[in-house]
């Protein structure tokens, strides 16, 4: 193949790597922005509205239609959808989407090591095994970067839940239902903790939208990555089919995710000295060692030098 086809190659890759990036970050700006107004009812905080058009749908567009257009791109997608529902991706094309997204980082990152590659004048047979290792490597770090956006939400769930607890202890004392107790929470939980108001949101219009209340609930439990939310669905789940009082039940469990959560503190904390070896005795120790034990060494050494030479 000629140059200029490779030129022609990369220059497509990098363009497909440039869309790449701007999907990424559009996916992250559409997941943190909900629409303004409507406070009053709560659909402001539900992250189901369509991209407004323009540049951001015609990228959505395109990276939808990469993904379409994968073989076997439509099986698989439910665990593909239920950890974008965990890293808090709702609407119904984000799978297909986030397919897109990787056919083109692996594309992108190809075409990027391989005129890399021709620019440092190499030949053109010694970049098709970098390319291919840059493709796999593009391929996968979207699910790395998902990984990651799942477990930085299950923590920030997790932060928000000892208020939250605290708020529907004192909703429901106050003689408001479960259902409106939970968009109050929400709507006090909006500036602070946005994921778990989200969460709670999205309970209350699926109530309103004709589910069951202990269905809401189970499917707030399993679209969140943090297992504490889960026991706290559990906790009324329990209290609406027994109809037992929820505010002593509420405020108990409200004492447990403290503990818990002090308790994680603590354990993180007593980790710490471990984790710090590494680096102490790898970069630290051979530091202080050339300090303390330099001067003598060279102290050492000219003694030695001008006794040897005495002889």
């Amino acid at each position: 193949m000629s140059a200029i086809w490779w030129l022609l190659a990369m220059f497509f890759a990098v363009v497909l790597g440039s869309v790449t990036a701007v999907g990424a970050v559009l996916l992250r700006r559409w997941k943190q922005a909900p629409a303004g107004g409507g406070a009053g009812t709560g659909e402001s905080l539900l992250l189901e509205a369509a991209p407004a058009p323009g540049l951001k749908a015609r990228l959505a567009r395109t990276l939808h239609a990469i993904g379409e257009a994968l073989p076997g791109s439509q099986k698989g997608q439910e665990p593909l959808r239920r950890r974008l529902l965990q890293a808090g991706y709702r609407w119904p094309s984000a799978p297909t989407v986030f397919q897109g997204i990787k056919v083109a980082t692996a594309l992108g990152m190809a075409g990027i090591v391989g005129w890399l590659i021709l620019f440092t004048n190499r030949a053109a047979d010694s970049a098709l095994l970098p390319c291919l290792a840059a493709a796999g490597f593009g391929y996968l770090l979207p699910e790395r970067w998902l990984d990651r956006a799942i477990r930085a939400r299950a923590r920030r769930l997790r932060s928000g839940l000892p208020p939250a607890t605290d708020l529907l202890v004192l909703a429901v004392e106050a003689g408001q239902g479960l259902d409106q107790a939970m968009l109050e929470v929400a709507k006090a939980l909006a500036a602070s903790y946005p994921d778990l108001s989200d969460e709670f949101v999205f309970v209350h219009l699926e109530v309103r939208a004709g589910k069951n209340r202990a269905e809401a609930l189970r499917n707030l439990a399993e679209r969140s990555p943090e297992p504490e939310l889960a026991k706290l669905v559990t906790v009324l789940l329990d209290g609406d089919r027994f109809g037992a009082s929820l505010g002593p039940a509420l405020r108990t469990h409200g004492r447990y995710l403290r503990t818990r959560l002090r308790q994680q503190a603590q354990e993180q904390a007593r980790k710490l000295a471990v984790k710090l070896t590494i680096p102490t005795f790898f970069f630290i120790f051979p530091a202080v060692l050339a300090v303390t034990l330099g001067p003598a060494y060279l102290l050492l050494k000219d003694s030695l030098g001008r006794l040897l030479n005495g002889f």
